[in-house]
């Protein structure tokens, strides 16, 4: 008698699929939820690029005005590119050096470059972010 109740399966076909559709469910959400993230995560990476390249753009027109000789050192220069705007300004340093410093934000980013520019070469001499 308890034999054949354990053996009746005729009910169990609805809980069976309805735990590995729950289990599938769960997995699907997971992986969606990994390919989101990883899209927010190159989405940001590709601004903080973006930005480094505006940053490095103020870098160059500076050192191109201050080395022309059409630039005073205490100017500041704005640059508008692809959608980031830096602002690009010069120290007076130590020595031979001038610091050229230029930070450009835009789009929930922020990057920050300074170099260390030879007063008579106008060469970068140091490079960092």
């Amino acid at each position: 008698m308890i034999w054949r109740v354990l053996n009746n399966e005729k009910g169990l076909a609805l809980p069976i699929v309805l735990a590995v559709s729950i289990l599938l469910f769960f997995i699907i959400t997971a992986v969606l939820t990994q390919l989101v993230r990883a899209g927010h995560g190159s989405a940001a990476e590709w601004k903080m690029i973006r930005a480094q390249y505006a940053a490095e753009s103020g870098i160059a027109r500076m050192q191109y005005q201050l080395c022309g000789g059409s630039r005073s050192k205490n100017d500041s220069l704005i640059t508008q590119m692809n959608g980031f705007q830096s602002q690009t300004w010069s120290e007076a340093h130590h020595g031979n050096q001038i610091q050229i410093v230029s930070v450009a934000k835009g789009q929930g980013v922020k990057q920050t470059i300074r170099v260390l520019v030879a007063k008579d070469t106008c060469i970068i001499q140091k490079w960092s972010r």
